[in-house]
């Protein structure tokens, strides 16, 4: 356990000891350099005008590799040529970038000769050295992708900063057929680029000049499904793994993008070696260190970081305690993160302590003192952010001014951010300005709301202006989708940005550190979507059982049989029963229910989805059906556009509640609802689809629930209707009557909602092979709060833990009304000992007329109950599902960043205090 509780902790920061400049050993790493090798100087830095050149000749004593090397301002070009003079047109080796670093190189013999040329292409000042072999700088490998499938017209696509100036050499190899592109400080994609590699493999590489600080952009781009890795080779063999001063250049090369409790800016990291009080050291971290390509755990992980360079023989556990758990510090371990707050044009430098650091103001300020001092950033502007609740600030306030340091919390900092990466990535559509009516998008669009719709569908990219949460639905599914999706909080017709490309064909990208929108065309767009919608229609699975099943029945105890039922019963009613089988039923031994002395799942069943095919196949419904498939048939044709899909569709569900339903099924379920709930009346039936909560297609938010009276009457000629109550959105839809027989029919008209049909379009789900089972509950009434949890700190792998979002009453977590806010909270883990601390990153404003609380609205003490309920949770379906944590410890799996899965879990708290989880589902996204 405790090997995990270091590593959730060293990810937040990196440690270093010794030197100013720590350098790996030669002998232990292979990646040091012999700094005795000297450059020979061919002339000094000299004015070159622009079309002259300057001339001259070596001669080689020695055999081997000649290295020649160009450094100045304005832009030269670099000619060698073995035995004669060179020209800008004939050249044994040249090199013409873009600036007036060059390099050239050639292999000799003794005696040969080296005629050189350094011609102006501008007017230039430049120097010339020859660089001995022994001085060469070797090439350092860094790997940017790890080797992963991309399919076909999907990119992979990040960025590389350079250290130091020279050229950059990008490799992709593997199967398939991947093409390399890359650009200079504004994202690369097959149309936009500075230098391409496009073979007919995945072996491709492109090299680019660079100065000091650039940003090169790549994009692996797969003109068919392929598997790659990409790496790039950068000048010099030697890396800094840390330095004691941090100006602004080193913190670019040293930091990477994003942070802990926000996808803003770029995150660097420090350790304060502490043990000499009086002279302490400050170390910050390269984040980009790597031996043979990867970053060596003592480059990630602090506890190992300093067991090799500062001779710590500490255990992992007294090595947390005293850096963590006590005011009384050996070390301190932070951030530097980066944001951009308000309408500053600049950036703030915030120094951040890991969430579950236990910190006091006096010890606090100590650490303050020693980053500032250690910080060389001209003019710079810095600020400490309370990422936990423990970490207080009142009695400094005075002190930490005075040192020319802000004070805040995490919320009031990402409340001022006005714009917010939740998903980064690429897409090319339509940009629509606040659009009227969010039904008529199309997934070529990339609308701009006030607010997301609680229906929107299949989009290329969403921007808002209002804060999300970052577990919505949209971006839950943005994540799942690998689309765009980010807040811009200055959005507007006016905006100097979005305005110029209204309604025009862009290319959107997305990235921790900012967004660029550019021209693209009508064709592109075409070809884009195409692609995706290139993939086969995946059958959904089909299965003939007509039992009425409860929750019980079927998953009375958490095993792999748990796992069955999807197909039967549809997502949400294998989903319950997955969580009676985990939690169990008050009185029974040893169950979660019994511990807490209530049932923590609902009592239930699951009608199975063989009853909706049947009400299909009926005689009654030929009309129906054919006009079902006549749906399915326009849908799949891909020719559909919005207002047809909606009218066509609107026709189906219509027809749906004047079906016919057999009165063997409502009897049935009327039987099934008295002996499962004896007594109850009022229920709620759930919509359960087989095209819901199956892998990389959770279908969260497509279909429609109601609530029914178990004693209602129907109408004589067996008529329903569906009325929906607005307030900014839709939040209820209501069946009338609230029959049984009512009840059904809505539940499976829902299956055909437009914006399901585009879902499942795009995810290639055959809508001919969709079905909707029931899953049968009682309605509880006006609940006083409702959760959405998911396990993993969703759009970061650096804080071990879980997000809790929290809405009071009934208003909606995911989609809240216009003008009101989800509460979100982060809970950090350390290590199985010590309760979860939850930092509040956003406090609720549960209806309009309500101003933000500044409290959370529910007790540390109950939050602290639900996170640990969901461990366990987590844990038996772990144990349960090999395929959710392949090779891994179950009992470890809430404390892994790095899982490839997640759940996402619904919970409420019932009008008397008792919670009640009521889904389960699996996250694919990160």
């Amino acid at each position: 356990m405790f090997r995990l509780s270091v590593a959730v902790l060293s990810l937040w920061l990196f440690a270093a000891c010794g030197d100013s400049l720590a350098q790996v050993d030669l002998a232990s790493d292979g990646t040091g350099v012999d700094d005795s090798a000297l450059n020979t100087s061919l002339f000094p830095s000299t004015a070159i005008a622009k079309g002259v050149g300057k001339r001259g000749v070596f001669t080689a004593t020695v055999a081997g590799e000649l290295v020649f090397r160009t450094t100045g301002t304005g832009d030269v070009d670099l000619y060698l040529k073995k035995g004669s003079a060179p020209t800008t047109s004939v050249a044994d080796q040249k090199s013409e970038g873009p600036n007036s670093s060059e390099e050239a190189r050639l292999s000799v013999a003794a005696g040969d000769s080296v005629h050189w040329l350094v011609y102006g292409y501008v007017a230039s000042t430049a120097k010339l050295d020859l660089v001995s072999p022994d001085a060469a700088p070797q090439q350092t490998t860094l790997e940017l992708v790890a080797s992963t499938s991309i399919p076909k017209g999907t990119s992979k696509t990040g960025s590389y900063t350079a250290a130091v100036a020279g050229k950059l050499t990008f490799k992709s190899t593997g199967t398939g057929d991947a093409d390399l592109y890359l650009r200079k400080n504004a994202a690369a994609t097959p149309a936009s680029y500075d230098v391409k590699s496009e073979g007919a493999t995945a072996v491709e590489t492109a090299a680019i000049t660079v100065a000091a600080g650039d940003r090169v952009y790549f994009n692996l781009y797969g003109y068919s499904a392929s598997t790659a890795r990409l790496v790039v080779e950068v000048p010099g063999a030697a890396q800094a793994l840390s330095v004691n001063k941090l100006d602004a250049a080193t913190f670019t090369a040293f930091s990477t993008p994003g942070g802990g409790l926000s996808s803003s800016g770029r995150s660097g990291k420090f350790l304060i070696d502490n043990r000499a009080p009086a002279t302490k050291v400050v170390h910050f971290f390269n984040g980009n260190f790597t031996v043979s390509g990867k970053v060596p755990d003592y480059a990630k992980y602090h506890f190992y970081f300093a067991q090799k360079q500062c001779a710590v023989s500490d255990t992992m556990e007294t090595f947390n305690n005293s850096t963590y758990f006590t005011n009384t510090k050996r070390f301190f371990a932070g951030t530097v993160q980066t944001y951009k707050l308000g309408d500053a044009q600049t950036l703030t430098y915030a120094i951040q302590f890991y969430p579950d650091d236990i910190i006091a103001e006096e010890t606090l300020l100590d650490g303050l003192k020693a980053v500032k001092a250690a910080i060389a950033i001209p003019s710079v502007k810095l600020m400490f952010v309370a990422t936990g609740p423990q970490q207080t600030f009142a009695r400094i306030g005075a002190q930490a001014t005075a040192l020319g340091i802000e004070l805040k919390t995490i919320d009031q900092v990402l409340g001022d951010i006005k714009y917010v990466a939740l998903n980064n990535g690429q897409a090319w559509g339509y940009l629509k300005i606040f659009p009227a009516d969010s039904s008529m998008l199309r997934p070529i669009d990339i609308p701009v709301f006030d607010d997301l719709p609680l229906d929107l569908s299949v989009v290329a990219g969403t921007i808002t202006r209002a804060y999300q949460d970052v577990n919505s639905h949209v971006n839950l599914k943005a994540k799942e989708r690998n689309t765009p999706n980010m807040v811009l909080r200055d959005a507007s017709l006016t905006h100097a940005v979005l305005a110029a490309f209204a309604d025009k064909p862009v290319h959107l990208t997305v990235t921790n550190e900012g967004f660029t929108l550019e021209a693209t065309t009508p064709e592109i767009i075409a070809a884009k979507l195409a692609e995706k919608l290139s993939g086969p229609w995946l059958p959904l699975p089909i299965a003939d059982d007509s039992r009425l099943l409860s929750f019980d029945e079927l998953c009375p105890v958490m095993s792999s049989l748990c796992f069955n039922f999807s197909k039967t019963f549809g997502g949400k009613g294998n989903g319950l029963g997955l969580l009676t089988g985990t939690l169990g039923r008050v009185g029974s031994y040893g169950t979660v229910s019994t511990a807490t002395g209530y049932d923590l799942s609902p009592r239930g069943f699951g009608v199975p989805v063989k009853y909706y095919r049947d009400l299909i196949a009926a005689p009654q419904n030929a009309a129906l059906k054919a006009m079902v498939e006549a749906l399915v048939v326009a849908e799949k044709s891909g020719a559909l556009a919005p207002a047809e899909r909606n009218a066509q569709a609107a026709a189906v569900q219509a027809a749906f509640m004047k079906a016919y339903v057999p009165p063997a099924l409502v009897t049935d379920v009327t039987a099934r609802l008295n002996a499962v709930n004896p007594g109850v009346i009022n229920f709620k039936f759930r919509s359960s689809a087989t095209s819901e909560d199956i892998a990389n297609f959770n279908g969260a938010g497509l279909y429609d629930s109601f609530a029914i009276e178990a004693t209602k009457a129907d109408n004589a000629d067996l008529s329903c209707r569906i009325e929906s109550e607005t307030d900014g959105v839709v939040t209820k839809l209501k069946v009338k009557p609230k029959s049984v027989q009512c009840g059904i029919k809505a539940v499976y008209a829902s299956l055909w909602n437009p914006r399901a049909l585009v879902e499942r379009s795009f995810a290639r789900l055959d809508h001919a092979t969709a079905g909707m089972g029931i899953a049968v509950n009682p309605s509880y009434g006006d609940e006083q709060a409702n959760l959405v949890l998911v396990t993993r700190v969703v759009g970061t792998d650096s804080v071990y833990g879980y997000t809790l979002s929290v809405q009071k009453g009934e208003n909606l977590v995911t989609n809240p009304l216009p003008g009101t806010l989800t509460e979100f909270n982060v809970a950090s883990f350390s290590d199985a000992g010590r309760p979860p601390r939850f930092s509040t990153t956003r406090y609720a404003k549960p209806t309009v007329a309500e101003p933000v609380m500044t409290t959370t609205l529910l007790t540390p003490a109950r939050m602290i109950e639900i996170v640990e309920i969901a461990k366990k949770i987590e844990i038996a379906y772990c144990k349960a599902k090999p395929s959710y944590y392949p090779g891994g410890n179950c009992n470890d799996v809430w404390l892994d960043t790095q899982k490839p899965l997640s759940l996402d879990m619904e919970i409420k708290v019932l009008p008397d205090g008792n919670l009640q989880f009521k889904q389960v589902r699996e996250f694919h996204g990160r």
